[in-house]
């Protein structure tokens, strides 16, 4: 069954009878300033991710010391006396 829609969907992609615009997508100043500062945040953060490392380690010590099993509270058990 599913062979079937997945053929399907393959036909229309590559054999459909639509063709596409000629003319280019066109971005607003404001989707294409968006897509700059992540593209430049991605790529500094990628390729120098000390800073932010050290940030988060400052932001958050207990978990940048201790085990995943030192987090973890044990149970307390009171005892009649």
């Amino acid at each position: 069954m599913s062979f079937f829609y997945y053929l399907r969907f393959i036909r229309v992609m590559y054999l459909g009878d639509r063709v596409a615009d000629a003319e280019a997508l066109t971005m607003s100043p404001a989707l294409r300033t968006a897509l700059v500062a992540s593209l430049v945040g991605i790529l500094f953060i990628g390729v120098y991710p000390q800073p932010f490392i050290v940030l988060a380690q400052k932001l958050f010590p207990a978990q940048a010391t201790s085990s995943p099993a030192a987090t973890v509270a044990s149970p307390v058990i009171d005892t009649p006396k």
